[in-house]
């Protein structure tokens, strides 16, 4: 238990207030204003994802029942494949927004690279996900 809080809750909660404080008080010219603001948002991403990761910690220490119900709830085959349906739906969701985004940079005769990329994403998710059917087929 201790290991998990060191490295979900204190390890990640001091990296992220460090990345804070750089991009506060170090990377506050102007020279450097986006390594200042990248530092400053990751460091406020990952101290409040390891806060919320150490109140999650010691509130299942103190109720085991809910913590014997979370690892049922997270074991179930049905709640898996729920889980993987919604991402499976998100990311369908999301592979057309990028189409969208891309047709969109046409439109406003963005950088013609912008549009490569977009386009380089969409084909990336199709090139995964064949290779990941293929890994199944293979595995199952």
């Amino acid at each position: 238990m201790m290991n998990q809080k060191i490295f979900k809750g204190y390890l990640p909660l001091g990296i992220g207030i460090i990345l804070l404080l750089l991009g506060l008080f170090v990377f506050n010219e102007e020279s450097v204003k986006v390594i200042g603001g990248l530092c400053f948002g990751l460091g406020a991403g990952l101290s409040g994802m390891s806060f919320s990761n150490l109140v999650n910690i010691e509130y299942l220490k103190n109720h085991p029942e809910v913590r014997k119900q979370a690892q049922i709830e997270s074991a179930d085959e049905r709640n898996r494949m729920i889980n993987n349906m919604a991402k499976a739906k998100t990311l369908d969701i999301i592979n057309w927004c990028v189409i969208g985004i891309a047709y969109l940079t046409i439109i406003i005769e963005a950088p013609i690279w912008v549009t490569l990329v977009c386009v380089a994403v969409f084909l990336l998710k199709y090139i995964l996900e064949w290779t990941f059917v293929i890994k199944y087929q293979r595995t199952m």
